[in-house]
């Protein structure tokens, strides 16, 4: 949560936004990019990051997700892409 309260927006959302996520893990023996496809299950990763983006003041409610995308892959530089984008 500390690294999702320094990217916050000046205002919360309320709109209907997409929200887009890129799961990237160290690849390992892995090519970078691609897919990654052992647990976590997404819909367990997404619902866990908006409940986080929540608390962290990004819209009052993730009712405000009215689209999701979600990637899991293997990449050279490891983290969680997120982009919002306001529909």
């Amino acid at each position: 949560m500390a690294h999702l309260t320094k990217h916050k927006p000046k205002e919360p959302y309320r709109q209907a936004i997409r929200l887009i996520t890129k799961w990237c893990w160290p690849r390992g023996k892995h090519k970078n990019g691609e897919y990654k496809i052992t647990k976590p299950d997404t819909d367990n990763m997404i619902k866990l990051l908006k409940d986080c983006m929540t608390g962290c003041g990004y819209w009052k409610d993730d009712v405000l997700v009215t689209e999701e995308f979600t990637g899991k892959y293997w990449a050279d530089i490891p983290g969680i892409y997120v982009r919002i984008e306001e529909l």
